[in-house]
């Protein structure tokens, strides 16, 4: 995963007042659950007068400064790791450009801030559960089955997948644009019709957290009990 923001005009230099091209990006890059958050600015001088923080939504995270003596224009980079499978973690990322120049210089001090990007906390589920709405079924009938998979993010990653011994008989995914990045918790319906073959078959559940070919390979998985369906014929009612 890469997203790129960028914004221009942080400020123009007390000894240059001549108009710069300026912007500042933020990038994100993950492997794993590791995400390395990397901020540039670019076109900034003296860059060993710049500072850099980093904040998840109103709350900073980290601040960096340069030690690099160029007093000409340059692009300067600067990084941060955050784990994203800890909680608190999923929000919005940006950074903040400031050029403190001393008393001589402008004030307040320039300042430039990237835009907001969005990294999803990723948690693999807690526990995956399957339970009948019907204890007693019988042949020919309909009947649900629910998967219930315990705080999993994002959610939008998941896909789940029901089971008859080792036959996938149906499979659903979450998709919610308003979901918000933190683990949650949530139910799968799936609806069955019995047969007299399926008196003694074991169903189960299957979870998975799809990130992609940068995310965990391979994917996560988490696996429910297995329950065994009693299924009578008619004539036994």
């Amino acid at each position: 995963m890469t997203a790129m923001i960028k914004v221009s005009s942080l400020a123009e230099n007390r000894r240059d007042r001549r108009k710069r091209k300026q912007s500042l990006q933020i990038t994100c890059q993950s492997a794993l659950s590791v995400t390395a958050l990397e901020c540039i600015v670019q076109n900034v001088t003296p860059v060993k007068k710049l500072t850099v923080t980093f904040y998840r939504g109103q709350t900073a995270l980290d601040q960096q400064f340069s030690s690099d003596a160029n007093k000409k224009p340059t692009t300067a980079s600067f990084t941060l790791d955050i784990t994203t499978s800890k909680k608190g973690t999923g929000g919005q990322y940006w950074c903040e450009a400031k050029l403190e120049l001393g008393p001589e210089g402008p004030q307040p001090p320039p300042v430039m801030r990237s835009q907001n990007i969005t990294i999803a906390m990723e948690q693999p589920p807690d526990n995956v559960s399957i339970s009948f709405k019907n204890q007693t079924m019988f042949e020919g009938r309909q009947y649900s089955l629910q998967c219930e998979v315990q705080k999993v993010a994002p959610i939008n990653n998941l896909t789940v997948t029901l089971y008859r011994g080792q036959t996938a008989l149906d499979q659903q995914s979450y998709n919610d644009t308003d979901s918000k990045p933190k683990p949650v918790t949530k139910t799968f319906s799936f609806n069955i019709t019995t047969s007299k073959d399926d008196d003694g078959a074991q169903y189960w559940c299957e979870a998975k957290l799809e990130l992609g070919p940068e995310g965990p390979q391979p994917p996560p998985v988490v696996t429910s009990q297995k329950i065994t369906a009693s299924v009578h014929c008619e004539s036994d009612n």
